[in-house]
């Protein structure tokens, strides 16, 4: 189990106002890429946030705005990084061009009663179409707890100390608590 002390989220919170690490935007894609995102004219819309966790940075998403089934995500990851057709510079994403810029979560209330949130790590691959469910990263890990509190997936009660996360390995659907 994950667990962020509100304190360092407090802080966190704080200087991501007045030094904005944490971005929200909204992605626009061609209508080609498939799944079940809103769309808006010739795109589709994807509600994202871009934040530095740790030594990483990376796309947070919400689960609900993603397609139902995590098969159906490669297309879409791959095209919000920049990471269609290969690209190594990822030009037409908001990949960074490097396996620590190139990071995706996927973050959902949890559906466990000893865990706050749960999420998904995707590694986009930089230069070629790959997106990989199997591996996790600390990193990205750290941002969960933040990112749930400011997207309002999670309530700091009075007193409350700490936020927990569950981690679901993709595609295999296994968890994975870690104290």
């Amino acid at each position: 189990m994950f667990k962020y002390s509100l304190k360092h989220l407090s802080s966190s919170l704080a200087q991501s106002l007045s030094g904005s690490p944490i971005e929200h935007f909204i992605l626009k894609m061609p209508q080609t890429v498939s799944g079940t995102m809103r769309h808006r004219g010739a795109y589709q819309t994807l509600p994202a946030v871009m934040m530095r966790s740790g030594t990483s940075k990376g796309l947070f998403l919400h689960r609900d705005d993603m397609p139902v089934h995590e098969d159906d995500w490669g297309p879409i990851l791959l095209s919000v990084m920049g990471s269609k057709e290969g690209d190594r510079r990822q030009i037409d994403g908001v990949g960074g061009a490097t396996s620590t810029t190139s990071k995706v979560a996927v973050v959902s209330k949890s559906t466990r009663a000893d865990a706050d949130v749960d999420y998904t790590f995707v590694q986009v691959a930089v230069g070629v179409e790959k997106v990989d469910f199997s591996g996790n990263c600390g990193n990205m890990a750290s941002g969960v707890g933040p990112f749930a509190l400011d997207e309002g997936l999670v309530r700091a009660m009075p007193g409350q100390s700490e936020v927990s996360s569950s981690f679901v390995a993709g595609q295999l659907n296994s968890l994975t608590s870690v104290d």
